[in-house]
């Protein structure tokens, strides 16, 4: 759930920094052989905080992916306006995103409506195949 509040907007890069920190510790101490490994990282949320330089090196460093919840940032209050999840620039940036429900029971949602949220946001048929290609990975 790093990102998701606007109060917390350090979350992200406090978290990359600190995965980066123990793993670069253990390369260097030769626990770790292969010096591209990172282990498999998903950022909930992603709303806040993720797009200056350092956290987006991070984000790509790491191969984390984002996970975006639009049902679920609107109802919680995240966020006022659809407009305002960041998915677009995620995906300008090269970040590799996801879709999510964050408990598509509690927010009344699926994977067709989240879908359908990002195709208003701007993210094209090509975009949504990548994402589901994501989630095989």
């Amino acid at each position: 759930h790093a990102g998701e509040s606007e109060e917390h907007k350090d979350n992200i890069k406090d978290f990359l920094r600190a995965v980066t920190t123990e793993i670069d510790a253990l390369k260097a101490k030769g626990i770790i052989k292969d010096p591209d490994f990172y282990p498999d990282i998903r950022i909930g949320h992603g709303l806040h905080g993720g797009l200056d330089d350092e956290t987006l090196e991070l984000i790509k460093k790491t191969g984390a992916i984002i996970e975006i919840n639009a049902s679920s940032n609107m109802s919680l209050n995240n966020i006022n306006e659809l407009k305002q999840i960041p998915i677009r620039k995620y995906l300008d940036k090269g970040v590799r995103v996801v879709l999510g429900s964050d408990g598509a029971g509690l927010y009344g949602t699926d994977a067709k409506q989240e879908a359908l949220i990002a195709a208003q946001l701007g993210v094209t048929v090509e975009e949504l195949e990548s994402m589901i290609s994501f989630e095989k990975d």
